[in-house]
C-alpha cells in the first residue's frame, strides 16, 4: 500500500542545514519529531523549568500536527524525554492540561542531556487523522470503545491482510478451510482433478490440499478411510482392538506436523498479523515440526527458519539443508530432544527483530484446533468404519504422546463424540507429567520437560511413561528384516500386517 509523503518545517535554519522535517504526514499518519523549547530567536524559553517549558513545547507541536490535518484529539501516542526524572510532576502536570481527557499512550525516561544544558524536556507525538472518538471519556468497560492506539493497530492488521491476498494472488495459491481438510471429499473437483498431476513431494501450493489423513500411500487418490493398521492378538497380548492410524501419508514431510505448521500459521495471516511478503516465519521445534514448517513456508511462498537441537537426527538435517536457499535458516541449539529451552532461548532472541514471527506450536491453538477439527473427525472415521464391521464396539481410549499437545486435541474430540478417555504418554526417562521430573531419552519428536499451553491438561485422564529402551527395542524389530521374520514366523502375526509396522518411527512407536 502506497502512502502520499507530505513534509513540513517550522523554518528553524537547522531543519534545511542537517536535512530533517519538523513533521510529516504519511496518508492520514502524523509524525512530529523531536521539539524542544527553543524559540524562534534560537534563545531556549523558560530554561531549567520543566512545567513551563513542557507546556511551551506543547503548544508548538500542535501547531505543527494542526497545519498537517491532525487535531488534539486524533493524537495516540506522546513520548516524553527529560533530563530529570525528578522534575516529572511538573511535566505530567503540563502534559495533562493538553491531553488528560484524550488519554493517549504517554512515555516518560531520563536521558542524560540534551542539546542545551538549560533544555529539561524533549517531546515526540503521533496522531491518525480521523481517529479521535465522540466520547473522549468514555467508561474502559465500554466494548464499543476504540481508543486512537487501537485504530492504528486495527488499521495496521487490515493492511497486512490486505497485503497477504495480494501476495497470495500473485502467486496463484489458493488455501483450503479446515473443514475441506476434514473431509477431502469437498474439495472442488477442478482443484482434485489438478492436484493428482502434482507430485507429493514437490513443493507446489496445490499440495495444501494434502493436508488431511486421507491420502493414500502412492498419493495416486484419496481413501474413503484414513489408512491404519489394527494389532492382533498375537502381537499385543491384550483382547481390545489397538488401532494406529499412518501419519506418514502426508505431503513434502511425510508426517502431520505439516497439517500443525499450516494451521498455526493460517489464523496469524487471515487475522493480519503476519504479512507473508515481511515476515520470515520462525519453527521452533524438537522433533518434525521444524520441517512442517519450512515445508509449509515454501508452498506458500514465504521465508522459513527452523530452530532445532543440534543432535536431531542427520535424516531432519539433511531434508532441511535441500529445502531452504539460505544455510542460515537453519537455527542450530545446544542439546537434543530434552533441550526446549534452548529453543525457547533462540526464540527469544530471533524476537528482538520485527521482521520475525515466532510459529510456537506449543503456544499457537490453531495446532488444537486443527487436530480437534481436521485429525478428530480422521480418527473417529476409522472408529465408524470398524464400528460397522462390529457394531457392539466401543471407542475406550486416544493415546497420543503429548509433544505440543496439538495431536492431543484431537483426543477431545473423541472425548466429545464418543467419551473415550484420553492418555498422554511421555519418555519414562523423563517424566514431567508424572513426577515434574526430566532426564534424557531417545524418543525423537515427543517433547518433554514442560506441559504446552495448548494442553488440555482438565481434559486428560491418564499419563503413561515408555522407556526408550522400548520404542528402541521395537524399532528394530519393526525395521529389519529379521525382526519382521521373527513376528511372521515365531509370533505367527499376519504377513500383511507385519510388512505395514515398517512405517511406524519412534514417536508412533511409543504411542503404541
Amino acid at each position: 500500500m502506497k502512502y502520499e509523503r507530505t513534509l513540513y518545517s517550522s523554518g528553524a535554519p537547522l531543519e534545511e542545514a542537517a536535512g530533517y522535517s519538523r513533521a510529516i504526514r504519511l496518508g492520514d499518519f502524523v509524525f512530529v519529531g523531536g521539539t524542544t523549547a527553543v524559540q524562534a530567536d534560537g534563545s531556549v524559553f523558560a530554561e531549567g523549568d520543566a512545567y513551563a517549558q513542557t507546556k511551551y513545547i506543547l503548544g508548538k507541536m500542535e501547531s505543527y500536527y494542526i497545519e498537517a490535518g491532525a487535531k488534539r484529539e486524533d493524537v495516540y501516542r506522546v513520548k516524553m524525554y527529560v533530563t530529570d526524572i525528578s522534575k516529572a510532576k511538573e511535566v505530567i502536570t503540563a502534559y495533562s492540561e493538553f491531553y488528560k481527557p484524550i488519554k493517549p499512550l504517554a512515555t516518560m525516561v531520563e536521558t542524560p542531556k540534551l542539546n542545551r544544558p538549560s533544555q529539561v524536556i524533549e517531546i515526540e507525538i503521533d496522531a491518525l487523522i480521523g481517529s479521535a472518538t465522540k466520547k473522549t471519556t468514555q467508561d474502559r468497560k465500554d466494548p464499543t470503545r476504540r481508543t486512537a492506539a487501537q485504530v492504528v493497530g486495527l488499521r495496521y492488521l487490515a493492511e497486512s491482510y490486505e497485503r497477504s491476498i495480494e501476495w497470495f494472488r500473485e502467486a496463484q495459491i489458493l488455501l483450503p478451510t479446515l473443514s475441506q481438510l476434514a473431509d477431502p471429499s469437498t474439495i472442488p473437483g477442478s482443484l482434485q482433478g489438478a492436484l493428482a498431476k502434482v507430485d507429493q513431494n514437490e513443493a507446489h501450493p496445490l499440495n495444501l490440499f494434502r493436508l488431511h489423513w486421507y491420502n493414500a500411500l502412492d498419493y495416486s487418490w484419496r481413501v474413503r478411510v484414513p489408512e491404519h493398521i489394527v494389532l492382533p492378538k498375537e502381537l499385543t497380548g491384550v483382547d481390545a482392538r489397538i488401532v494406529l492410524v499412518l501419519g506418514n501419508r502426508f505431503p513434502m514431510v511425510s508426517c502431520h506436523k505439516v497439517l500443525a505448521a499450516y494451521a498455526c500459521l493460517v489464523p496469524r495471516i487471515v487475522s493480519g498479523q503476519f504479512d507473508p511478503a515481511r515476515h520470515r516465519a520462525v519453527w521452533p521445534s524438537t522433533g518434525n515440526y521444524a520441517r512442517g514448517g519450512v515445508a509449509i513456508s515454501r508452498l506458500m511462498r514465504c521465508r522459513g527458519v527452523a530452530i532445532l537441537p543440534e543432535n536431531m537426527s542427520r535424516e531432519r538435517f539433511d531434508w532441511l539443508e535441500r529445502q531452504v536457499d539460505n544455510p542460515d535458516d537453519i537455527i542450530r541449539t545446544p542439546g537434543s530432544e530434552s533441550n526446549v529451552k534452548e529453543i525457547y532461548d533462540a526464540c527469544r532472541e530471533l524476537g528482538r527483530d520485527p521482521d520475525n514471527f515466532i510459529v510456537n506450536q506449543f503456544s499457537e491453538f490453531g495446532n488444537h484446533l486443527a487436530h480437534y477439527q481436521v485429525s478428530g473427525a480422521a480418527f473417529a472415521q476409522v472408529f465408524n468404519s470398524m464400528q460397522e464391521k462390529e457394531p457392539g464396539l466401543e471407542l475406550s481410549a486416544f493415546v497420543a504422546a503429548s509433544g505440543s499437545a496439538g495431536t492431543l486435541g484431537a483426543g477431545d474430540r473423541l472425548k466429545d463424540d464418543f467419551g473415550a478417555k484420553i492418555v498422554a504418554v511421555e519418555a519414562l526417562e523423563c517424566p514431567t507429567m508424572l513426577y515434574n521430573g526430566y532426564g534424557e531419552h531417545n524418543i525423537q519428536g515427543i517433547g518433554d520437560k514442560h506441559i504446552p499451553l495448548i494442553h488440555n491438561v482438565v481434559n486428560t485422564d491418564l499419563v503413561a511413561a515408555v522407556s526408550d529402551q522400548a520404542t528402541d527395542g521395537l524399532n528394530l524389530v519393526f525395521n529389519t528384516e529379521v525382526g519382521r521374520a521373527f513376528l511372521r514366523e515365531q509370533m505367527g502375526v499376519d504377513p500383511a500386517i507385519v510388512e505395514n509396522l515398517r512405517h511406524l518411527g519412534l514417536s508412533s512407536i511409543a504411542n503404541m
